[in-house]
């Protein structure tokens, strides 16, 4: 190998080296802001002659690597009425509430980095195509919704990057079908029902007939979240004795159903909005350690399922 060849390789080498150090560290240090970030999800309507009732639920969230300072969550309703409101934030936040029929103000002193502020709220409405308006505000910090985030551009030069990492993942995959791990692995845990087919069988255990059938029909886009807000409104709708069978079902998502965490705390909202006063974190966090899914093993799901109800009901 020539000389000339030699240089030419260890100068690639190191332009590669440097490029890649230099993607990162502009990456890394560009991104060091505070970045707001909000959705708004909500429950199904309950209907009646007067118009609709709706639970909202509106979570805010530091996603980006410093403080914001002084936030504002503004919820207002033109057409309808804000009947009941609950605001939570994660561990050290303080909030300020301001409510009146047709509006709520949530102030946060500080949202470090990962923090989070939620706040639910029933509306009566004159129709069902109402909608809260939403606006989320702090000094210097533009919010952006859920549904407006866009790619960031350093996101795309990173993405040689994240190619390489899911090349060498991939190999290891087909590496391991090759001796017949992955297979095994497939074997073992194979897909589970869709969300609205879990909330029916739930329901349904629980002796709530009804709603397992508006459930079970009601379309593949029904999901563990708006059946914990379409339980809520309708335990709501009857009287006392009867609103356990609700509180059973709201647990069961818990045990039984693979909900992600935003889902987890809005289960957990409509628990204790039922009860009437909080569930501990020993607790809930006991409940959710118990959970067993579905797709794992069906039997040993439904078994459990059955226990759990049988369990429930000679409590009461």
């Amino acid at each position: 190998m020539t000389e000339s060849t030699k240089t030419a390789i260890i100068t690639a080498v190191l332009t590669g080296i440097f490029t890649v150090v230099a993607g990162v560290a502009t990456y890394w240090f560009t991104t060091k802001e505070p970045e707001l970030s909000y959705s708004v999800v909500g429950g199904p309507a309950l209907s009646n002659a007067s118009g609709s009732k709706r639970i909202f639920v509106v979570e805010v969230r530091n996603d980006g690597k410093k403080e914001v300072a002084q936030t504002l969550i503004q919820v207002s309703l033109k057409f309808g009425e804000l009947s009941e409101a609950a605001s939570e934030a994660s561990p050290g936040v303080k909030l300020a509430e301001e409510k009146t029929q047709h509006q709520i103000d949530i102030r946060a002193d500080l949202l470090n980095p990962g923090d989070a502020v939620k706040v639910s709220f029933l509306t009566a409405l004159a129709s069902q195509n109402g909608q809260p308006t939403v606006v989320v505000r702090a000094p210097g910090v533009k919010a952006i919704a859920e549904s407006s985030k866009s790619n960031n551009p350093l996101d795309i030069a990173l993405l040689p990057l994240i190619l390489g990492t899911l090349a060498a993942v991939l190999s290891t995959f087909l590496m391991a079908a090759r001796i017949g791990f992955l297979g095994r692995l497939v074997g073992f845990a194979g897909p589970s029902l869709d969300q609205s087919e879990i909330s029916a069988n739930i329901c349904a255990a629980c002796g709530l007939h009804d709603e397992a059938n508006r459930l079970r029909f009601g379309g593949p886009e029904i999901s563990y979240r708006g059946t914990a807000d379409f339980l809520l409104q309708q335990a709501l709708s009857v009287e006392e004795p009867r609103r356990k069978k609700y509180d059973m079902a709201l647990r069961g998502l818990l045990l039984f159903a693979d909900t992600t965490p935003n889902t987890q705390y809005t289960i957990r909202y409509a628990i204790e909005f039922l009860a009437g006063s909080p569930i501990s974190d020993a607790d809930f966090e006991e409940l959710k350690n118990k959970k067993t899914r579905e797709g794992e093993d069906p039997v040993v799901w439904r078994q459990r399922l059955v226990t759990f109800v049988s369990e429930a009901n000679s409590e009461n």
